[in-house]
């Protein structure tokens, strides 16, 4: 019942307009500590994104419509600024000894000048930390903060961020100023600031100082109304990919020019002025070109490029077809498939670019090492063949990979035109090559569409009709990936091939010895061949079946000879009937 009574009173005091009965000390204390926590200013990091802070605040509305003013520092160089010029004011505020001869004075000078010397040259190191990291080349930090302003209203806040909130205060960072007219004022009690072009993977400390400027119109850095807090900033996707496409010394150039988006790369492309200061060679510059490319931009330099390239290849293309309808079956070419006149037709890759007249060509076993020295063979005694497949690829991303699935190819007896396989070849025969294949094997890299026999190679088997195979490049380190995002990657700046790439199912590089056997035997099979899988006694698999494809391979040389002798005495006696 007490409960009830004082409830009671308390409700009747209230109805009456008295005071309520004073709480206890210990409830007083905690009612104030609270109320005083409400008062005191709060920082806090919201997120961080590529060169980009947000940090979220909470101050008294005392602070509103009141200056404010947002600096950052690097925590690790401003401590070594910091500490050079108090070893400066040690050094040089250290009185002579009394009495000192002239042999002391000019120690004590040196060590002076030295200790000065020392102070300038910490305070330039940092200076130059400062200048790489926030992009801004003249900047001279003043007690090792560099202050945050106010972005234009001309300036697009939607151009690089979506997600900003309208009316919020919006930050950039450029040189320290002293000119207080120009200090931003505090529109509301709580909200975020928006850092842009923060430094990457560095070590800041931020400091937000509420109430910046007295009453007097002076700025009031003063201790008591200062916030501050330590952000460890992430590296920039745009550094990440610099450095994944081996552009990893240009980070520090874009960072001092501030040029941390794929749009300012495609502007500084078609500047040759630009790229020469920003010393960006060619290799670099066709590296930025194939990232920029990803994002949808295009420099104008490298549309004219492409567009001359695409007019050029169309044109020999045009050429090479009417040179191609003039072929006869009498006349080979270098890189040609042609097979003996036997009843067992054994198949030579031509070596040479035999003339109209010659009667013997340079040639060596189809399916023999590459490097196998040519033999002359009389041109009466071959006739062409075909090849089953045309393997395409970008020599400088995929020539190692394609030179193993080749082998892979050779050990199943599969014919396959290879650039590798002879010197000197010219687009005219690469061509033939691709028209006398049954199939155009495509290693497809990101690279692949950049290089121009690579795209004229793929526009002539597309143009043609010829049956395709893909075979992809999964993995990242070698120009690879996911087959949709490779094709989205390949195609950018080529357009035109993306229906004809994705009109057909591809087949991944494999690497590992139990992938390759389903890799090859996916290929035989869209090539219409039939596989024979040997048993493999348990143990003994590999022995086995390594000892069966010998056997095999001496059986069909036992062959060959076989036949040559049987033709030999077939001509001897058609001699003598002859006679």
């Amino acid at each position: 019942m007490g409960f009830f009574r004082r409830s009671h009173v308390a409700f009747r005091r209230e109805q009456e307009g008295a005071e309520e009965a004073p709480s206890s000390p210990k409830e007083s204390g905690k009612r104030a500590s609270l109320a005083k926590a409400t008062e005191e200013p709060k920082l806090w990091l919201k997120q961080q994104r590529d060169n980009a802070i947000e940090l979220a605040y909470e101050v008294p509305d005392k602070f509103v419509g009141k200056p404010v003013v947002v600096a950052a520092s690097l925590v690790n160089e401003r401590k070594l600024m910091q500490d050079a010029q108090a070893d400066k004011r040690l050094k040089t505020s250290k009185p002579m000894p009394a009495g000192a001869t002239p042999m002391q004075m000019t120690e004590f000078a040196k060590e002076r000048t030295a200790a000065m010397r020392s102070c300038e040259e910490a305070m330039d190191r940092g200076y130059t930390a400062y200048q790489t990291k926030f992009g801004q080349p003249d900047l001279r930090p003043i007690d090792g903060m560099v202050e945050y302003i106010r972005l234009e209203d001309d300036y697009d806040a939607d151009q690089e961020d979506d997600d900003l909130e309208d009316g919020k205060p919006h930050w950039t960072d450029l040189k320290y100023r002293t000119n207080s007219s120009e200090t931003p004022f505090l529109a509301e009690s709580s909200g975020v600031f928006h850092l842009r072009h923060t430094p990457q993977n560095a070590e800041l400390e931020i400091f937000v100082f509420f109430d910046a400027v007295d009453d007097r119109g002076e700025r009031n850095l003063a201790p008591i109304r200062t916030l501050s807090i330590k952000v460890i900033t992430n590296k920039a996707t745009w550094a990440a990919m610099l450095s994944q496409e081996g552009m990893s010394s240009l980070v520090p150039t874009f960072e001092r020019n501030s040029l941390t988006h794929v749009r300012d790369w495609a502007e500084i492309i078609d500047d040759e002025e630009e790229r020469i200061r920003l010393q960006i060679d060619e290799v670099a510059a066709e590296r930025l070109n194939a990232i920029i490319a990803r994002f949808g931009f295009i420099t104008t330099a490298e549309r004219e490029r492409i567009a001359r390239e695409n007019e050029e290849l169309h044109a020999f293309l045009e050429e090479t077809k009417a040179l191609m309808e003039n072929d006869t079956q009498e006349v080979f070419y270098m890189g040609q498939l042609v097979e003996t006149r036997t009843r067992r037709p054994v198949q030579y890759v031509v070596l040479t670019s035999p003339d109209a007249d010659d009667e013997a060509v340079v040639a060596r076993e189809a399916l023999g090492e590459s490097k196998q020295v040519g033999q002359l063979i009389p041109v009466a005694e071959l006739r062409p063949s075909s090849w089953t497949l045309f393997l395409s690829h970008a020599q400088r991303e995929a020539q190692n990979q394609v030179q193993s699935l080749h082998l892979l190819l050779r050990n199943e007896s599969v014919p396959c035109w290879y650039d590798m396989d002879a010197e000197k070849l010219e687009a005219v025969d690469m061509l033939r090559g691709i028209r006398d294949s049954k199939f155009f094997l495509l290693y497809l890299t990101e690279g692949y569409l950049e290089r121009f026999f690579c795209r004229l190679e793929a526009t002539f088997a597309m143009t043609t009709q010829k049956k395709v195979i893909i075979v992809y490049e999964s993995d990242n380190r070698h120009g690879g990936g996911q087959y949709t995002d490779l094709i989205d990657r390949c195609t950018a700046k080529f357009p035109e091939f993306r229906d004809w790439l994705m009109a057909t199912e591809a087949i991944p590089m494999a690497r590992r010895a139990f992938q390759r056997e389903a890799m090859i035997h996916e290929i035989l099979k869209r090539v219409g061949i039939t596989k024979h899988v040997l048993s493999r006694n348990r143990g003994s698999g590999s022995l086995t079946e390594a000892k069966l494809r010998g056997e095999v391979e001496d059986l069909k040389e036992e062959v060959n000879k076989l036949w040559s002798v049987v033709e030999a005495l077939q001509d001897q006696l058609a001699a003598q009937q002859l006679q």
